[in-house]
C-alpha cells in the first residue's frame, strides 16, 4: 500500500489512546497550539490528554477549541440512540 504525501497519516484509534489525544491529532493540532486556543499551558493540555475521567464542561471546551462544532455524545440504549448535546453545558457554543 503507497503513503500519499500530501496526506498526513493518522494511526486508528485504540482502547489505550485518550480519547482527548485522539481528538486533538485528528485536529492536526500541537499541544501548545490547543492551548493558545484555551488559553492555558502546553502542560495542561498534557495532564488532560492523560486524564481517565473529565468533566463535561472541559471535554465540551476542549472540543470546541480543536475546532467540534456542536459535540454530543450518543448512547445505545436497547437499540434506542440518546444524545447528549454538550452545548447545553454552561458556556456552550
Amino acid at each position: 500500500m503507497m503513503c500519499d504525501a500530501t496526506q498526513p497519516s493518522v494511526q486508528p484509534p485504540t482502547a489505550s489512546t485518550p480519547v482527548a489525544l485522539q481528538i486533538r491529532k485528528a485536529s492536526n493540532l500541537t499541544q501548545q497550539q490547543l492551548a493558545v486556543l484555551l488559553n492555558t499551558d502546553q502542560g495542561t493540555i498534557s495532564r488532560i490528554e492523560r486524564r481517565d475521567d473529565l468533566l463535561m464542561s472541559t471535554l465540551r471546551e476542549y472540543l470546541w477549541a480543536a475546532g467540534a462544532r456542536h459535540p454530543r455524545i450518543v448512547v445505545d440504549k436497547d437499540g434506542v440512540e440518546i444524545a447528549l448535546e454538550l452545548d447545553s453545558f454552561a458556556g456552550g457554543g
